[in-house]
């Protein structure tokens, strides 16, 4: 099952690695989703076969698309307002199926921002920051932080403050 955007990756001559080695790809054709590939020295149906399971990492295309990223180029970037204003930084990228979420963590809580066009002006991987319009409804979350969350009797006692302490 390929779980890149670009299967290419895997095309006769592409050079891939399985276990840390690698392996050059001699064929490759698709069954239904799935991504069947023939490889240079695994001749056999066995030695196939000891393969099934195994993870298959191909190299990254040197150069996206204008406007196309990675998610781990995206996660820890600076979220800042049109204005300015420093929202917090992105800590994950949500895959939503019709378009990614970007988590923002900052001072004020999360906030979950569609990368949609009206909402991500500037993605700015090199000064690591996106540039973001909060359109209404986006609003903050205030979830628990464990810096300010009181911790729970079973804590306290774990952190050997005496039982009667609650």
């Amino acid at each position: 099952m390929p779980l890149t955007d670009f299967p290419e990756r895997f095309d006769a001559g592409a050079e891939v690695w399985i276990d840390g080695k690698p392996v050059l790809v001699t064929r490759r054709r698709w069954q239904g989703k799935e991504m069947i590939l023939a490889v240079e020295g695994v001749d056999t149906r066995d030695a196939a076969e000891a393969l099934r399971g195994k993870e298959i990492m191909a190299p990254s295309p040197t150069q996206l698309d204008e406007g196309v990223f990675y998610q781990h180029d995206i996660v820890g970037l600076r979220a800042v307002t049109l204005q300015g204003e420093v929202l917090g930084r992105v800590s994950e990228v949500i895959s939503t199926g019709s378009n990614d979420v970007y988590v923002v963590v900052g001072d004020r809580g999360e906030l979950l921002l569609p990368a949609l066009e009206d909402v991500v002006h500037e993605v700015d991987v090199a000064n690591g920051r996106i540039v973001v319009e909060v359109i209404e409804g986006l609003e903050f979350t205030r979830a628990a932080s464990p810096r300010t969350r009181r911790p729970s009797g079973e804590e306290r006692r774990l952190a050997g403050e005496p039982k009667d302490a609650e």
